[in-house]
């Protein structure tokens, strides 16, 4: 028998996970005051590129979804690949702001979608049921986020602006041949899913039925399970986005609140194995409940501890530890509810749930401070719906146990 071709799938899926998701978000923060100083604008202006694809992530990613119920998984990735790097050539050669803002909603985010989370964890679906968890976990491990603005702010000294965009664009166009050897799913090779030993039969049964866009958004699972993942990722966004003007705020200076952000990104990496591992171990839901009712912890400690930066340093690893699990087990809550006939509709609907969230919470926990001068109401707000989130998650999972156990799952 031919050797499982699953460690290709993650490996090809991390690559293309990481380009999509990770040289766009890791790239964009460094280029902002170079951006600004280009165009000669406001940060504020400068800063709405990301802003751009994250609306653009969130519109198209149920018409990503639903594509890839209809066709290759490996044509809707090369088809992200190719706007993405088509945007970063035009990004090169913006004459103005508005130019750009309109690359990275039109070219760069549609790009980014249908290269990212939901192609990618289509294909971890199909391939796993055994091992599911920790194999999203290693495709998420978002090992360019970490690196990718190292290598932006070595070219952006040495050569400039356009040059950062054309680096990015010659990465994914060099991802382009790499995933020409995408295998749409395991029956394509003769093979089965990891964990699948059954009949042909009894493996489309653990496949699941194929529903409907209307199937899905009628279902209560989908809108608990939506809610919950929003919740819980609009409070890790405002844990990055905000966690170095927290501790400027409460006297701890940029250099070191850097450090710490540094540490959070490292330490969310290991989240994603971690959860990973102990989603194949009490199931994904329950995984997923624990993340949040940990994760409540470093939002009231950052509350009402003393400025300290070892302490600072110990909740951002907590946060992080639980944060960078959220969008795993949010594909693999997605996949157990939905089954791998059906997930990318699911994920892609469920992650345009998510956009209001995505955007606004960020946003909200500034003016929170511009409100009140101080954090403590943002930090309040963030522990009490990251509660609420886990209490939202362990009814999804009583209601999938009593299904369970009376033969409906």
């Amino acid at each position: 028998m031919a050797r499982f071709s699953g460690g290709r799938i993650i490996f090809i899926a991390f690559l293309a996970h990481n380009c999509g998701v990770g040289i766009t978000y890791g790239s964009y923060g460094t280029l902002i005051t170079s951006i600004q100083e280009h165009f000669a604008v406001s940060r504020s202006l400068a800063s709405m590129g990301i802003g751009a694809a994250m609306i653009a992530l969130g519109l198209c990613s149920p018409l990503v979804g639903d594509a890839l119920q209809r066709w290759p998984v490996r044509g809707v990735m090369i088809g992200g690949a190719l706007l993405s790097a088509l945007g970063y050539v035009l990004a090169a050669l913006a004459g103005n702001i508005y130019e750009l803002l309109a690359i990275y909603g039109l070219l760069i985010g549609p790009g980014m979608t249908a290269l990212g989370y939901v192609p990618t964890t289509t294909l971890i679906s199909r391939w796993f049921i055994e091992d599911r968890g920790k194999a999203l976990g290693i495709m998420g491990i978002p090992l360019f986020i970490m690196g990718t603005p190292l290598v932006t702010s070595a070219v952006l000294l040495k050569f400039g602006l356009a040059a950062v965009f054309l680096t990015n664009a010659a990465a994914f166009a060099l991802l382009i041949p790499v995933l020409f050897f995408v295998i749409e799913n395991p029956e394509a090779v003769g093979q089965l899913p990891r964990g699948a030993h059954a009949t042909a039969q009894e493996t489309v049964s653990m496949s699941g039925p194929v529903l409907s866009n209307r199937d899905i958004l009628m279902s209560r699972d989908f809108w608990l399970l939506s809610v919950a993942a929003a919740i819980l990722t609009a409070s890790s966004i405002v844990m990055v986005v905000q966690l170095v003007p927290f501790l400027n705020s409460r006297g701890i200076d940029l250099s070191v609140g850097s450090k710490i952000l540094s540490v959070y990104a490292v330490a969310s990496a290991l989240g994603t194995l971690i959860f990973g591992w102990l989603a194949d171990r009490i199931g994904v839901i329950a995984s997923f409940m624990v993340s949040g009712f940990l994760v409540s912890a470093p939002w009231i400690g950052l509350m009402l501890a003393p400025a300290s930066v070892p302490v600072y340093f110990g909740l951002a690893v907590v946060a992080a530890l639980c944060n960078g699990g959220v969008s795993p087990l949010h594909a693999g809550c997605a996949n157990e509810l939905f089954g791998r006939r059906s997930y990318s509709r699911a994920i892609g609907l469920s992650y345009f749930a998510k956009l209001p969230a995505l955007v606004a919470a960020a946003p909200l926990a500034g003016w929170a401070y511009d409100l009140t001068g101080s954090y403590n109401a943002a930090l309040v707000v963030c522990a009490v719906m990251v509660l609420a989130a886990s209490g939202v998650l362990w009814i999804l999972n009583g209601r999938r146990s009593r299904a369970a156990a009376i033969g409906f799952a």
